[in-house]
């Protein structure tokens, strides 16, 4: 075998430097372990101090769940060689070697034992991002490559809004949830129930009518398929004196997630209250093609939204 270029570990950032080769028409070869979960492909020095860098740390590598492989491969133009290296998947640290074993358990526990009053945080860290790849990737293995999205299309109403990140707290001591109930509602004065997916959350929250509303509490499903039926009941118990519930969304209402929920929405509620829809009307486009009339209809929506029935509903 003869290449141009040896790039050792397959996590995304040598994946994408190989990527990048192979588009120049460089003949590439990847050193690969994609049957273990993490790896060590470099060091990085800080003063005096080496560090071993870990490369690809995600679970269910291989045909269980997200491959970094086929996510670089649908945008490549020319193929790239994968090659198994068993040493590499492991780093040292004061001499102690903690190889990146396919359990998870035994590679925390062996971390652990560097660094013993770490001990609960590892396993705690470990397990909350084996359950986050395993929800987000390989439950849903659907992925987007940077080629495939269009800047002038993308939503940038949120690209630097604030809550669309997530501050470090969360991040470590907080995990993925498929349904996110409102922390600022009052379960004894609410009386409408927003339900909604993805941006027009991000609407509804910095509305005006928001503040002036707190018989509205507003929550998000993060997950719309499989339905997340045993985190969505515990939500409506939640709200004793609830008088409706509103399904929200900016897609017009043959289009987006209503169809899809409204069986299952109306299966939980089992007639205890209306479910109304707050939503564009249906449409053969998805766009007004024109953005004086998109925003005056979102407003209307959100404005339907906190309004309930008495908009129509």
């Amino acid at each position: 075998m003869n290449y141009d270029v040896l790039i050792i570990g397959g996590g995304l950032s040598g994946l994408t430097a190989a990527s990048l080769l192979a588009k120049r028409g460089l003949s590439v070869a990847v050193i690969e372990k994609s049957v273990h979960p993490g790896g060590s492909c470099g060091a990085f020095r800080r003063g005096p101090v080496f560090f071993d860098q870990g490369a690809a740390m995600l679970y269910g590598f291989g045909k269980k769940g997200f491959n970094a492989h086929r996510f670089v491969f649908n945008c490549l133009e020319e193929p790239i060689d994968i090659i198994r290296h068993d040493l590499l998947y492991a780093v040292t640290f004061k001499g102690r070697r903690i190889s990146f074993w396919a359990d998870v358990d035994r590679f925390a526990a062996e971390l652990a034992a560097v660094f013993p009053t770490e001990k609960d945080n590892i396993r705690r860290f470990y397990a909350d991002m084996l359950k986050m790849y395993h929800h987000v990737l390989v439950e849903r293995p659907s992925y987007t490559s940077a080629d495939e999205t269009d800047p002038k299309t993308a939503l940038k109403s949120l690209l630097r809004h604030p809550l669309a990140a997530s501050t470090l707290d969360e991040i470590a001591g907080g995990s993925w949830r498929r349904v996110i109930d409102d922390p600022d509602a009052d379960p004894e004065q609410a009386r409408r129930l927003i339900l909604c997916s993805g941006k027009v959350y991000v609407d509804l929250v910095t509305s005006e009518m928001r503040g002036a509303s707190p018989h509205v509490a507003i929550v998000r499903l993060e997950q719309l398929y499989p339905f997340p039926y045993e985190d969505m009941r515990p939500v409506f118990e939640r709200y004793p004196h609830l008088d409706e519930v509103v399904w929200v969304q900016e897609e017009p209402q043959n289009m987006g997630a209503w169809d899809g929920v409204r069986s299952h929405l109306e299966e939980i509620i089992a007639g205890r209250w209306p479910l109304c829809y707050a939503g564009r009307p249906r449409r053969a486009s998805p766009a007004e093609g024109s953005m004086t009339w998109h925003r005056a209809t979102q407003a209307a929506i959100v404005e339907r939204a906190f309004a309930g029935r008495r908009a129509g509903e």
